[in-house]
């Protein structure tokens, strides 16, 4: 077989006391791509603020103004943050699912197994929840065992998550896991 060249592992920045912090895309380069609420609905998927789902065929990370709204009433009582808005410029995105017209970009501080980090997704007025792109999961390095419903994060110290099965089949995770609830800026 074709031999394959070696892959680069992402390396985590370091927090204060060595705690694993990320970004994506990356605060410092080019875009890859430039309470309890009630749960939000997309195509019949039901999502509770504080999940996001792992859509590994997405190359953008989007988010719908009512999950938006939903998510940071649930950051703020959970971890004390919100998304913050860094840019308000329309455009427009399509994939499998259809076409999205963008209304800005957003910056959402999370949390992913302990580690704090912060994600800038693309906002639309349609009802979507978060939704993670495979970038996102290659930058983690994030592994998947389905049979133990767990998710690893290798570049985040190996530290795991619970997968959420939803029962379409859809995969989500938590992004509201800080530790000690207290969410720090991984810049």
């Amino acid at each position: 077989p074709p031999s394959r060249p070696p892959r680069s592992s992402p390396s985590p920045s370091s927090g204060s006391a060595g705690t694993a912090t990320f970004s994506y895309p990356s605060l410092h380069g080019p875009s890859p791509s430039e309470h309890h609420p009630d749960p939000v609905h997309f195509a019949g998927l039901t999502v509770e603020p504080g999940q996001a789902l792992d859509d590994t065929g997405a190359q953008v990370p989007l988010i719908g103004e009512p999950a938006l709204e939903a998510l940071d009433k649930h950051l703020l009582a959970t971890i004390g943050q919100q998304s913050k808005w860094v840019d308000r410029s329309s455009s427009s995105t399509g994939g499998v699912g259809g076409k999205a017209n963008i209304v800005g970009t957003v910056e959402i501080p999370i949390g992913i197994a302990g580690s704090s980090g912060l994600i800038k997704m693309k906002v639309t007025k349609e009802d979507i929840p978060p939704l993670l792109p495979g970038g996102f999961y290659r930058k983690t390095g994030m592994i998947a065992d389905y049979p133990n419903q767990t998710l690893t994060w290798a570049a985040l110290g190996n530290r795991q998550s619970q997968m959420i099965q939803l029962p379409s089949d859809h995969i989500a995770c938590r992004i509201d896991e800080c530790p000690n609830a207290k969410w720090m800026d991984p810049r």
